[in-house]
């Protein structure tokens, strides 16, 4: 079980939260989050997935990075690290169905 949470601005959705509890980690139940947003962002036609992640937070890195995530830049303005990290889709990839 988890949390998500996210905005709009322009082609972009910005992830702003993706909790997930720690006896469901592990078993994909963050994969299925991000998966369904990607669903989110395809079929209304927005072409990016943006998010901030701090840097120290090692297993979130690895993880938006195996769900094709690339740092773009650092965030700055904060006493910790972060990076700005962004998926971006083709235009043969918008509009997709997805079935969830």
């Amino acid at each position: 079980a988890g949390f998500i949470a996210y905005d709009t601005h322009d082609d972009t959705i910005h992830l702003d939260k993706l909790y997930i509890l720690e006896n469901s980690r592990g078993c994909g139940t963050g994969g299925w989050a991000i998966e369904w947003l990607f669903g989110v962002a395809k079929t209304q036609g927005y072409r990016n997935v943006e998010l901030t992640v701090v840097d120290l937070n090692i297993d979130a890195v690895k993880f938006y990075r195996k769900h094709g995530f690339e740092r773009i830049g650092p965030e700055r303005g904060y006493a910790t690290k972060r990076s700005i990290m962004r998926r971006t889709f083709r235009s043969a990839e918008l509009f997709e169905t997805y079935m969830i």
